[in-house]
């Protein structure tokens, strides 16, 4: 998590309070399934915030595993 306390202290950025949940479960290789309302920041956090942390390329498919582990981002 040095990588997100350095792009915090250099960039002012601010990470969801459920960041360091999600980093955990995509270390684990397990899926996550975030919800919440239009704008929340869901891919933001995934695209932006994530993917750049663990240096990592984006895919997305639009649709839902049939396995997946769940918390609200709200």
């Amino acid at each position: 998590m040095a990588k997100k306390q350095e792009d915090i202290e250099k960039n002012q950025s601010i990470y969801h309070e459920k960041f360091d949940d999600l980093v955990t479960m995509v270390l684990n290789n397990n899926t996550p399934y975030m919800y919440g309302p239009s704008g929340c920041g869901k891919t933001f956090m995934v695209q932006n915030q994530l993917a750049k942390l663990l240096g990592l390329d984006v895919v997305t498919n639009g649709y839902m595993l049939h396995s997946m582990s769940t918390f609200d981002i709200e």
